[in-house]
């Protein structure tokens, strides 16, 4: 004789909890900032260029900066505790002095999502800046940024490579 013969077969309920889905978009920040450049030659500034792709690789940053001889111009986008670590590191830095910053801000889509650090020599910044300097303050970003890509000229200034 089985020991269930005669009773009632037990029933399992369960109860399902109410399911949620969450979608949740990785908080992204964005930092930009214009400074003086205080470097011996454009080789310095390409070292600069290596260094900070392998550094902004590791720590899902991107951004762009650009040079002009005299300044550098950065937007840089990422999580926001690397983006502060890198920032942090952008600051103590005396090879140049920084003039302009916009403060972090939030961000949902990346706009140099391929690039670690994408990198320009354009010459057209020095007069964005003299313009900046006349109107007393910097335009959007989003104005700024395609202002100095429009007339972008990839030339052997721009190479990262020695």
């Amino acid at each position: 004789m089985n020991a269930y013969e005669g009773r009632s077969t037990p029933t399992l309920t369960t109860r399902t909890p109410p399911c949620t889905l969450l979608l949740e978009v990785p908080v992204l920040r964005q930092w930009f900032y214009v400074s003086s450049a205080n470097v011996e030659s454009v080789a310095e500034v390409q070292r600069i260029i290596r260094v900070s792709r392998d550094r902004n690789a590791a720590h899902s940053v991107t951004g762009l900066l650009v040079y002009s001889g005299d300044h550098f111009a950065q937007v840089i986008e990422g999580p926001p505790g690397a983006l502060d670590t890198i920032i942090a590191s952008i600051r103590r830095d005396a090879r140049h002095q920084i003039i302009w910053e916009r403060l972090l801000t939030d961000i949902r889509d990346r706009w140099f999502g391929d690039w670690s650090m994408g990198y320009i020599y354009n010459d057209s910044l020095e007069t964005l800046l003299r313009r900046v300097d006349q109107d007393g303050g910097l335009p959007a970003l989003d104005e700024l940024v395609p202002t100095l890509l429009r007339h972008l000229v990839v030339n052997a200034r721009s190479r990262t490579r020695a």
